[in-house]
C-alpha cells in the first residue's frame, strides 16, 4: 500500500501526473528565444500572449514576438494585437523569403530584448516535411521549441503530437487551453 492509495481517484491522478512529469515554469530556461510548436489549434498564439503578459509583470523582461505563422489567414495579425495590447514589438515574416534567413534578420534586430517569443504555424503532426523544415530552421542552439498540446486533448492525438514533433527536440510540453478541460 503507497500513500496514493487512499487518495481520491482525481488526487491518485494528479499524483500520477506528478511522477510522470516534471513541471518546471521557468521562462526563460536556458535560451534566449522559445519557440512554441504544435498541432493546428493547440492554442499557440494565445498562449505566448499570456505568457508574456506574465513574464513581463513577475520579471520585467524586455520581451519581443516573431511571428513565422504566414499560412493561416490572419494569424500574423492575431499576435500583432496582443503584441500592441502588451506594448511589445512584433515583426512578421515575409513569406516571399526563405524562411531561414527572414528568421535569423529577425532574431537579429531583436538581439538586444532578454527573451523572443517564435509563433510558429501549427501544421498536422502527420506533415513530416513541414516538421523537418521546421526542426532545420529552429534547431539552432540559441532557440528552445515547446511544443503545445491542448490539455482537453485525447490521448491518441497527444502521443501522436508528441512523437510527430519529436525532430525538433522539444524537452518541454506547454498545456494550453486548461480551461476548457475537466
Amino acid at each position: 500500500n503507497s500513500p496514493a492509495d487512499s487518495l481520491t481517484p482525481e488526487l491518485q491522478i494528479a499524483h500520477g501526473f506528478l511522477r510522470l512529469l516534471r513541471f518546471d515554469t521557468r521562462l526563460p530556461a536556458e535560451k534566449k528565444f522559445a519557440a512554441l510548436v504544435g498541432p493546428t489549434g493547440a492554442g499557440k498564439t494565445t498562449t505566448i500572449a499570456k505568457l508574456a503578459a506574465r513574464l513581463q509583470m513577475a520579471q520585467a523582461l524586455k520581451i519581443a514576438f516573431i511571428s513565422m505563422d504566414n499560412f493561416r489567414v490572419g494569424a500574423g495579425f492575431q499576435l500583432q494585437t496582443y503584441a500592441s495590447l502588451l506594448r511589445m514589438p512584433c515583426r512578421m515574416l515575409d513569406p516571399q523569403k526563405p524562411l531561414a534567413d527572414e528568421l535569423e534578420r529577425a532574431k537579429d534586430a531583436f538581439a538586444k530584448f532578454d527573451l523572443v517569443f517564435l509563433d510558429s504555424a501549427g501544421c498536422s503532426p502527420r506533415d513530416h516535411a513541414r516538421i523537418e523544415e521546421l526542426a532545420r530552421v529552429l534547431g539552432k542552439r540559441d532557440t528552445e521549441s515547446l511544443l503545445v498540446l491542448p490539455a482537453a486533448g485525447n490521448e491518441h492525438d497527444c502521443l501522436t503530437a508528441l512523437r510527430a514533433f519529436e525532430p525538433l527536440g522539444c524537452r518541454r510540453v506547454v498545456l494550453s487551453k486548461l480551461d476548457e478541460s475537466g
